[in-house]
């Protein structure tokens, strides 16, 4: 946490499943940088909510995929009226239809498609655009370094609705989109080349080619 915020990211999320570890990130952050948990769909829906509720003094931005199976949205919609904390769910959906039935259920505040599960960019644009109107926040699901990076970001840059963007927080040794996406203090500039912002190096990837 202290390395991140040194370096200038401003909203941190964790993949952590117990208050304890939930807790000493609060307590390294401060009570003001934006804290989110991704469980990776950890708990069945009777074990959810105890769990859940057992972080909400962290005050968490949001709780991600805390239910398995992660389109069970009923159950969902249930945990997120239980235990007051805010849901993120829609990395594992396959298809815009998945984003409209959850919508219907009430069971997300924090909708995130992934442009390479979904189709790509258009249906990236559709969904986001559709669900903010819907009154959710749409924050895309975007932990890659390729194409689907690149897409995002300029997902991001485009919607009306202000969000951050998801990214591992590692140093890479060798990144072929690297150059022209830089990361400094935290922020990004969006490429404006043509198409996805600019040409991966392929001198590194014929360096790398098996």
């Amino acid at each position: 946490m202290d390395r991140a915020l040194g370096e200038g990211f401003r909203q941190i999320k964790l993949h952590e499943r117990t208050v304890n570890a939930v807790a000493s990130a609060r307590a390294a952050a401060g009570p003001d940088v934006p804290l989110m948990v991704d469980t990776n769909c950890a708990w069945l829906p009777a074990d959810a909510a105890a769990a859940v509720t057992e972080m909400a003094p962290s005050n968490l931005r949001w709780i991600e995929e805390p239910i398995w199976p992660p389109e069970d949205f009923e159950s969902l919609a249930a945990l997120r009226q239980s235990a007051g904390v805010p849901t993120a769910i829609g990395e594992n959906a396959g298809n815009a239809l998945d984003f409209k039935k959850m919508l219907a259920a009430r069971s997300v505040d924090y909708v995130q498609p992934s442009a390479i599960k979904i189709g790509g960019l258009t249906p990236l644009w559709q969904v986001c655009t559709e669900s903010e109107a819907a009154g959710t926040t749409c924050v895309p699901h975007s932990p890659f370094f390729g194409p689907g990076y690149l897409a995002t970001i300029h997902v991001l840059a485009a919607k009306v609705q202000a969000s951050a963007l998801e990214r591992f927080y590692c140093d890479l040794a060798f990144d072929p989109c690297g150059g022209f996406v830089p990361i400094e203090a935290g922020f990004l500039a969006v490429p404006d080349a043509p198409g996805l912002g600019g040409d991966p190096d392929m001198d590194l990837i014929d360096q790398y080619r098996l």
